[in-house]
């Protein structure tokens, strides 16, 4: 199978009016954010206002057995919260240091 040959995209000389108008009349979907709901937790918002700036993560990749994995997202789903948050829970509750902030669901990361 062989990839197809894409063009190289080139610097356009519309401005974004221009370009609205164009995707306005092709229909081109777009994203609208509703009065009141924020895609930033207010705790992050909070920090970054405060001048703190954000903690440092880093990504952990580990295999499970799938009857673990199945557990932890059904425990996720019951307590409305993320495996992420559920993980860092276990890691504190077996001793590790664990920040307060860092416990915040959404504080960080996705899953």
């Amino acid at each position: 199978m062989t990839k197809p040959n894409f063009r190289p995209i080139v610097p356009l000389d519309a401005d974004d009016d221009a370009l609205e108008r164009v995707n306005d009349r092709l229909g081109v979907p777009t994203m609208v954010r509703t009065p009141g709901k924020s895609l930033v937790s207010d705790a992050t918002t909070a920090s970054r206002q405060a001048g703190t700036p954000a903690r440092r993560q880093q990504k952990l990749t580990i295999r499970i057995p799938t009857y673990l994995v199945a557990e932890l997202k059904h425990k996720a789903v019951e307590q409305r919260t993320t495996l992420r948050h559920l993980v860092l829970l276990a890691l504190q509750n077996a001793g590790y240091t664990v920040a307060s902030a860092d416990l915040l669901p959404g504080a960080g990361g996705s899953e």
